[in-house]
């Protein structure tokens, strides 16, 4: 039998996406109350996986296992987008990202409680928008509620202001499900074909 996995989010998406590739998990709360600020001297990916790896922390009593915390960000041009408030901060996000290339880095900091060992799976994608106008973010936001998103918006809500990916779409959308797939199957998590 395999180690058990404990997912420490709450993200729809992240569920589906293991529901999806017919991973076994059991989701616990994320315990960590409060993101920690970006020090001066991380980087973007640096603070993503620090950000993971304090939601990992704050949740491991009580789980024999797999715990596995999770954190998305984008970035553009240096600058680290969250998820925003309310509208008028997501409004802002899409306004400053129409019409060029940001990234998007998703960060898994994987804590096996049984060995006491600590893994970090990360992937980034660049993500190409198109011009857009005032209206089509505000339509978007209205119809979408993108607040519990990274950046203001949704890969898999199909925005129309998306132009392109260049790299995983599951990383976008807040899991890079490829590269975990590696992970689960070394804990026997992903039964071999």
């Amino acid at each position: 039998m395999g180690t058990p996995l404990f997912l420490c989010s709450k993200s729809p998406r992240r569920v589906q996406i293991l529901g999806d590739h017919h991973i076994s998990f059991t989701q616990i709360d994320n315990l960590l109350t409060h993101e920690p600020e970006r020090f001066d001297f991380e980087t973007p990916k640096e603070y993503v996986i620090r950000l993971a790896l304090s939601k990992a922390h704050a949740s491991v009593a009580n789980y024999q296992g797999l715990i596995m915390g999770v954190d998305t960000i984008v970035v553009n041009n240096q600058k680290i987008y969250g998820k925003p408030r309310h509208h008028k901060s997501a409004v802002t996000m899409l306004e400053s990202l129409s019409g060029g290339v940001h990234k998007v880095i998703t960060a898994c900091v994987l804590y096996d409680s049984v060995r006491s060992d600590w893994m970090v799976c990360v992937d980034e994608a660049e993500v190409s928008f198109t011009p857009y106008d005032h209206d089509q973010v505000d339509d978007y936001i209205k119809s979408f509620q993108p607040f519990d998103k990274a950046g203001g918006y949704g890969i898999q809500d199909n925005p129309p202001f998306i132009d392109s990916i260049n790299g995983d779409y599951h990383t976008v959308m807040g899991l890079p499900i490829n590269r975990l797939l590696k992970i689960f199957s070394h804990y026997g998590i992903v039964k071999s074909c």
